[in-house]
C-alpha cells in the first residue's frame, strides 16, 4: 500500500511539473487591457474607457531584479521587527529572573544572540540595497577622449 501511495505521489508531482509549461502565460496575459467598443463614447465624443482598466497603466513596471530585492527587503524588515519584539521579551525575562544566576545567564545569552542576529540582518539589508542599485546587464557607455 505504501509503495502504491509513493507511486501515485510521484506521478502527481511529475504531472504537475510537466503540465505547467503547457499553460505558460505572461503577466500581460493576466492583466486586463482596455478595449472599448466604438459605440461607447463620452459626451465630448471621446471613447469611454473603464476607470479600473485605465488604472493599470499607472502600475510600476517591475523587473525580476526589483521584485526580488523588494521581497528580500520586506522579509528582512519583518524579521527585524520580530527580533525587536523578542528583545523586549528577553529584557522582561531578565527583569523577572530576580537574581537567579541561571535565568540571568539565559536572558543575557538570548539578548547577545538577538543583537548578533540584528547586526547580521542589518548587514544583509545593506548588501541587498547595494546590489539592487547595480545594473549588471547594461554596460556603461565607453568614455570618449578628446585628442
Amino acid at each position: 500500500m505504501k509503495k502504491l501511495l509513493i507511486k501515485i505521489q510521484i506521478i502527481f508531482i511529475l504531472t504537475m511539473a510537466l503540465s505547467t509549461s503547457a499553460y505558460a502565460v505572461t503577466a500581460g496575459d493576466l492583466l486586463p487591457t482596455p478595449t472599448p467598443t466604438p459605440t461607447e463614447t463620452n459626451e465630448d465624443g471621446t471613447t469611454k474607457v473603464n476607470k479600473e482598466l485605465e488604472a493599470y497603466k499607472d502600475l510600476p513596471d517591475l523587473g525580476i531584479n526589483e521584485a526580488i530585492s523588494k521581497t528580500i527587503k520586506i522579509i528582512l524588515a519583518m524579521t527585524m521587527s520580530l527580533t525587536i519584539v523578542a528583545l523586549v521579551i528577553a529584557g522582561i525575562f531578565y527583569m523577572i529572573s530576580e537574581g537567579d544566576e541561571e535565568d540571568v545567564g539565559k536572558a543575557k545569552s538570548i539578548i547577545v544572540y538577538l543583537v548578533i542576529g540584528m547586526a547580521i540582518m542589518a548587514a544583509a539589508y545593506g548588501v541587498t540595497s547595494g546590489i539592487s542599485k547595480v545594473d549588471f546587464f547594461n554596460t556603461p557607455p565607453e568614455a570618449t577622449t578628446s585628442e
